[in-house]
């Protein structure tokens, strides 16, 4: 860390935070994302260092950028490009500002380059499994980008599906609230909700309880868009929320 100056807290999670910092070498700005891994056994050091291995097999314009890992004192550093701001910050602040709904055309911007962001995740055998406006980052200039991959899955040549359940369970799909095996289209779900959520400023199901958040997703007819949207962006809105996954669109459909 000796190589980094730090500027700002930008982010705290459940297993880490994540400082933006100014590289002393060349004064470029990156973010360090510091896991501690101390009282940790060998299958959960495994998992924090499992979006090293995610981040390291994706170069993509629409995912955060990786440039190094390394563990220092027992904590695993993992130094990324700096993305901006992620949506969840910008969710909030257009909310207590009082600003108008999205402009259309911000929000197909933003779908189809996370959306292009996953086909290539997807292409290389990853799952996010945690896609979310928390997770997806914008810049000053409009480009989008997916990151924090801590809960991302390198698929083997044999399997598409994972079991675990991990995630966060306002966007949960169908599939991962029954329990069931899912794969990348649980990704084009939550894509869906991240949709819907920069449409309405509110993710398309709610309710006190997990358990009936769970009944409302696998149950209740997804709530339509404002009448101000296109048709083309309602329609995307729906097919992306399908609850039977196997009629759910590909990220590589989408685009």
């Amino acid at each position: 860390m000796e190589a980094f100056v730090s500027i700002e807290l930008v982010g705290r999670g459940t297993t880490g935070v994540a400082h933006r910092v100014r590289r002393r070498s060349d004064g470029r700005i990156l973010v360090v994302k510091r896991i501690p891994l101390s009282g940790l056994d060998e299958t959960k050091r495994a998992t924090m260092q499992s979006e090293a291995s995610c981040l390291q097999r994706i170069r993509h314009p629409s995912v955060v950028g990786f440039v190094d890992s390394f563990i220092h004192d027992n904590v695993l550093h993992l130094v990324m490009e700096d993305a901006g701001r992620d949506f969840g910050m910008w969710l909030k602040a257009r909310a207590a500002a009082g600003c108008p709904p999205t402009d259309e055309e911000f929000i197909w911007r933003a779908v189809i380059q996370v959306a292009s962001g996953l086909s290539a995740m997807h292409g290389a055998r990853v799952l996010h499994r945690d896609i979310k406006p928390d997770n997806i980052f914008t810049d000053e200039r409009g480009v989008v980008k997916i990151g924090d991959l801590g809960l991302g899955r390198i698929m083997s040549e044999q399997s598409h599906q994972a079991t675990s359940s991990v995630g966060t369970p306002l966007y949960f799909s169908p599939e991962m609230c029954e329990e069931r095996p899912y794969g990348p289209k649980s990704d084009v779900w939550a894509l869906g909700c991240f949709l819907y959520e920069l449409a309405t400023g509110r993710p398309p199901f709610l309710a006190s309880n997990q358990l009936a958040l769970a009944r409302r997703i696998l149950h209740s007819p997804v709530p339509p868009l404002p009448a101000r949207y296109s048709p083309e962006l309602a329609f995307l809105a729906v097919k992306l929320l399908e609850k039977d996954a196997s009629l759910r669109p590909t990220a590589q459909q989408i685009l």
